[in-house]
């Protein structure tokens, strides 16, 4: 059942409590109790090491290709692949590109990790600060080869009963299922008949998010706060209560009642500067990343008849709002997931792109993802959050590079690329494609570090590995997960590389 959000936020929220029979409490109220009982669950489940993490799905629609983020050879000499002029990670001459990698960390890593991304207050760090918190999947079957096919599919395997999307929603208590903003093809479907809410993208979206619940009125801020603070005292009292109840963990949940009444009457007292100062922290970043792009030897050595200027200029349409949206839900427990599109630097056709247009956009828009996810990590970090978060970077399949004399790249359905992003992922790890004697967009090896066969890698084999690391069950039970948890962390049942 395509179970979308039919009713608005408030008649859902009134209808629950009139079904479950109790005294009528207002949007705001049962927002706000939401949120405190949801901590009081999370800090129980959490401490018995049973919640589901959040999940995080960053969407890249078309396919682009991911030579330039993805390790393709991690631990094989890249002068063992046959050559191809579309498939390149360093600027050779304006007519020439060619794929070497760069060893970092004891991976060879496509030649624009080595570089440094913009930091959030000023200065620079190291690109490779990402690795250590990233599984990268290559040659996993996305199922369809169509955009419109793979990017539904994106959202609900073949065969499962639930959604991607929903895996951590279903699990977790939290005041809204599922937030999605603008994502293609997007399905959604609960196994508990949870609705999700399809955010538009605009200047105040936190405000267009919550106001059904709180009622806000820009015209009467006393109001807001005598009604918000109403809210919070009543669900405060339920809170002293869990807390003082023999819940294993409840301690734990915030170090004092006023740090929680604060943080509350903060965050809804003034939606739009909350939303507009993480707008603005994310702009900067994409601004500072494209400013210095053309600092980067190997990739941006010539201007190529403009072509990088032009890039320098591009825009990331939307791309600091849904940072921003996603940072503010999940810091203050709105919702576990979230899903965003990541739109491209230019409408440009991959299908026959000259070689160093394709090198220059990819680099750049890597360059821009790093920096902006390397923040939201610190920003989570310093929450207690990130090791409870998972993103799931990719697009709905991979590529075929065309041979030597075309340009560009086709369709790979049988060769999708996957990055999963978490604290809970401590270590480097590459599985999947990962040969030098394989080529891009090809299927993965079907044995495990045992020579055991179980089938080429399929949406199967994803779903499951997300469930494993999200901590909710799995959906599929003919395929195993390709990850395992030993003593506290993940590793493949793949052959690949666990760098400690």
């Amino acid at each position: 059942m395509n179970n979308d959000k039919k009713l608005s936020r408030r008649q859902l929220m009134e209808a629950s409590v009139a079904m479950a029979g109790v005294t009528y409490l207002s949007p705001l109220e049962l927002m706000v109790s939401s949120i405190l009982d949801g901590l009081v669950a999370k800090a129980h489940a959490q401490t018995l090491g049973i919640q589901a993490r959040n999940y995080v799905f960053m969407q890249l629609p078309g396919g682009p290709p991911r030579w330039t983020w993805c390790p393709f050879t991690p631990f094989d000499d890249y002068r063992n692949l046959a050559t191809n002029i579309n498939v390149g990670t360093r600027y050779i001459s304006t007519s020439q590109i060619q794929y070497i990698t760069k060893n970092i960390n004891g991976i060879n890593m496509p030649w624009l990790w080595q570089y440094d991304v913009a930091k959030a207050g000023g200065g620079e760090r190291p690109m490779s600060e990402l690795m250590d918190d990233t599984l990268f999947m290559r040659g996993v079957d996305c199922g369809n080869p169509a955009h419109t096919g793979a990017q539904a599919l994106q959202f609900l395997p073949q065969g499962a009963s639930s959604t991607f999307t929903a895996f951590s929603a279903d699990q977790n208590p939290n005041p809204i299922a599922h937030i999605d903003m603008g994502t293609s093809r997007s399905i959604w479907k609960s196994s508990n008949n949870k609705t999700r809410v399809n955010l538009p993208t605009n200047s105040s979206m936190l405000k267009s998010l919550l106001s059904p619940f709180i009622g806000i009125s820009s015209s009467n801020f006393q109001a807001n706060k005598n009604k918000i603070d109403q809210a919070i005292k009543s669900s405060m009292a339920s809170l002293s209560e869990s807390t003082a109840s023999d819940h294993p963990g409840a301690s734990a949940i915030i170090s004092s009642q006023k740090d929680a009444t604060d943080l509350m009457r903060r965050s809804f007292n003034d939606l739009d500067k909350e939303f507009s100062d993480r707008v603005n922290k994310y702009e900067d970043l994409v601004r500072r990343s494209k400013d210095t792009f053309s600092n980067l030897p190997g990739i941006t050595d010539a201007n190529a008849g403009g072509m990088r200027d032009a890039y320098k200029n591009s825009q990331f349409r939307n791309l600091s709002r849904y940072f921003a949206v996603t940072e503010y839900v999940l810091v203050n427990g709105y919702s576990s997931s979230l899903s965003f599109r990541v739109r491209g630097i230019t409408p440009f056709d991959e299908h026959d792109l000259d070689p160093l247009k394709s090198l220059m956009g990819n680099s750049m828009l890597n360059r821009v993802l790093a920096a902006c996810i390397l923040e939201l990590k610190d920003t989570l970090a310093a929450k207690g959050i990130w090791d409870e978060t998972l993103i799931n970077l990719s697009g709905e399949f991979g590529r075929y590079s065309r041979s030597n004399g075309e340009k560009g790249s086709h369709h790979a359905p049988q060769g999708g690329t996957i990055s999963l992003i978490g604290g809970a992922l401590k270590g480097r790890e590459v599985i999947g494609n990962i040969k030098a004697s394989r080529a891009w967009g090809e299927k993965a090896p079907n044995t495990d570090k045992e020579g055991k066969s179980f089938g080429h890698l399929g949406q199967g084999h994803l779903a499951n590995t997300i469930s494993t690391i999200l901590r909710t069950p799995h959906l599929f039970t003919a395929v195993p997960s390709l990850v395992k948890e030993v003593n506290g962390k993940f590793e493949s049942i793949l052959p690949g590389g666990r760098l400690k």
